[in-house]
């Protein structure tokens, strides 16, 4: 999916993520991560990672698009995020500087 005003990543950030995606099994054992967008990677990494997986991806895609990926995601209807993930990020994104 996405997200209006938010240009794809470079080819080789997405790689990186994909590559990330790969060697952690548990994020993405029943989806074929090649066909996987970097909004639905940070979406699955805020659904099954860790604080460490967050910060990595912070660090390859920055902070803003993960916080605009997160800002879409994260306050939909019917949200995959856990309430509990939705409460820490947006007091983490309220509390930070961009």
């Amino acid at each position: 999916m996405t997200i209006p005003d938010l240009p794809p990543p470079p080819p080789e950030k997405l790689e990186q993520l994909r590559a990330f995606a790969r060697a952690n099994k548990g994020m993405s054992w029943d989806v074929k991560v090649d066909k996987l967008d970097d909004v639905a990677i940070v979406e699955r990494i805020f659904c099954y990672g860790d604080w460490h997986d967050y910060k990595n991806i912070e660090l390859w895609i920055g902070k803003n698009r993960v916080r605009r990926i997160f800002e879409a995601r994260g306050h939909m209807p019917r949200s995959n995020l856990r309430a509990e993930t939705v409460s820490f990020f947006d007091y983490y994104y309220a509390n930070t500087p961009a």
